[in-house]
């Protein structure tokens, strides 16, 4: 997206069907066409079989459909690999996986117990800011000190627009059958967003459905790696939602009464965590004062 920015005809080739797999569906959907809008053309769900020079200047890249691509240049991301092939961690003790990667417990601890490992040695996500916090937790440990890990950890894209998230994914929750509900906001909802030339994100929360507690946030816009930490800020201490300040961090009071009003738009399921009779003859007005 940033080569698109800057003029180029980008294509992008992928053997999966749809990107950035371990996002929202959701907001996946609308980074693709944000991304097209930049001229971006995606080949998903195919497999370069083949690259070959065919003059000083192009090369040629084969598909497994039968297609060929020309390009000036290939650009070829294959993936983090763990930096410990000249470690000769066998000696240790320790065997590594095809991508150069140990396997460590909750406190990064490996099964030699004097060993630890952190950031891209352990694998996903392998992200500069968690591999921080990551050796942190380590130090403590192997010192014997108490530490607290964190439950919550963001991810940050710096694509354009740029994209974050914390917490499970709709499908996830689907996959672990936990009740929830979404509330969704547009950028252009805030009186900040409607004044900016980059008013076209999107915010979005996850919710259960029986007290309330916000589950995930997916962000795609401006400053979306920033907006994020307010989520991070509300998962982790259990805070209430309530902006009244003109800025894109309204987005969020937007989709939390997002999600409220359609609450009050038709009944819920009963589940085995459904509130008291108490709580639910709570008027609409209450509940936006409790819950945002």
């Amino acid at each position: 997206m940033l080569f698109a920015v800057l003029g180029a005809d980008v294509g992008v080739v992928d053997m999966k069907t749809r990107l950035l797999e371990i996002c929202d569906r959701e907001v996946s959907t609308h980074l693709l066409e944000r991304a097209q809008s930049l001229g971006v053309t995606f080949h998903l769900g195919h497999e370069v079989v083949g690259i070959e020079r065919i003059n000083n200047h192009q090369a040629a890249v084969r598909l497994d459909c039968g297609q060929q691509l020309l390009a000036d240049a290939v650009l070829i991301a294959a993936g983090r690999t763990g930096k410990t092939e000249s470690l000769n961690l066998a000696a240790a003790g320790l065997t590594l996986d095809e991508h150069g990667r140990l396997w460590c417990n909750e406190y990064f601890q490996s099964w030699v117990k004097h060993i630890y490992g952190v950031g891209e040695v352990v694998g996903f996500p392998a992200m500069a800011h968690l591999a921080i916090e990551q050796g942190r937790i380590a130090v403590h440990h192997a010192f014997g000190q108490r530490t607290v890990g964190f439950q919550h950890s963001p991810f940050g894209f710096y694509t354009i627009p740029e994209f974050a998230m914390i917490g499970p994914t709709e499908e996830r929750l689907q996959h672990d059958q936990i009740h929830y509900e979404v509330g969704r906001a547009n950028f252009s909802e805030s009186s900040r967003g409607h004044v900016s030339q980059n008013a076209d994100g999107l915010l979005k929360l996850l919710f259960a459905r029986d007290n309330m507690q916000l589950l995930a946030v997916h962000c795609l816009g401006e400053s979306a790696t920033e907006l994020i930490h307010v989520g991070q800020t509300v998962m982790s201490l259990g805070g209430t939602i309530d902006f009244k300040a003109p800025t894109l961090a309204q987005s969020y009071r937007v989709a939390a009464k997002d999600l409220l009003e359609r609450r009050e738009a038709k009944p819920l399921p009963r589940t085995r965590t459904q509130r008291s009779r108490k709580s639910r003859e709570f008027c609409a007005e209450e509940k936006m004062q409790k819950y945002v």
